[in-house]
């Protein structure tokens, strides 16, 4: 949630953007729930920038390869050997994502015209390694994230001492800096 916020507090367009849709769809906080922001197209694409750009996890979760060996990424990989896809430098290499370290939501909408690689974007994993919260954790950001632009006028109360998210120390979770913002309840 803080790297989302950091990158629409950084993107004015992309703040007005999103907060526009939410507030153009909703005429009372009351209205927002978890059913009637399921189809809001971009606050999704806002909320999938925000993972790309600062996974929840720094670590790598690692498989092992079956017995029999095969090849990855062109190269041969014996069997039972462990492997792993560390999240951020996949989700902001230049090979699967244009402008990988500059937050632009617009990249997840059809149509858009990005020619990026959406099949190396996986924050929750595939297949029976999924995270079982995915529907929970996309629920609960979508709610926190509709009501609170929603409800309020948000902006940096200081300037922060980072210009990009990944520039903060992480080790198994990131050592994350504050985020000082504030949240002016907006005028009806």
């Amino acid at each position: 949630m803080a790297t989302i916020l950091f990158g629409l507090l950084k993107n004015p367009s992309a703040m007005k953007t999103v907060t526009e849709e939410i507030r153009s769809t909703f005429a009372s906080e009351d209205e927002i729930t978890v059913a009637s922001t399921s189809n809001l197209k971009y606050l999704d694409a806002v909320i999938n920038e925000g993972i790309r750009l600062g996974p929840p996890s720094s670590v790598t979760v690692p498989r092992v390869v079956s017995a029999a060996g095969a090849m990855i990424c062109g190269q041969w990989v014996p069997g039972n050997t462990l492997v792993g896809v560390n999240q951020y430098p996949a989700f902001r290499s230049p090979t699967n994502f244009s402008k990988p370290n500059q937050f632009i939501p617009e990249r997840f909408l059809a149509g858009a015209g990005f020619d990026d690689n959406h099949d190396s974007f996986h924050p929750f994993l595939l297949g029976r390694h999924q995270c079982i919260g995915i529907r929970f954790a996309w629920a609960e950001m979508r709610l926190v994230l509709a009501r609170m632009l929603y409800t309020y006028d948000i902006s940096f109360d200081t300037q922060p001492s980072i210009k990009d998210w990944g520039e903060q120390q992480t080790f198994i979770f990131w050592q994350k800096d504050p985020i000082n913002v504030r949240l002016r309840r907006r005028q009806m």
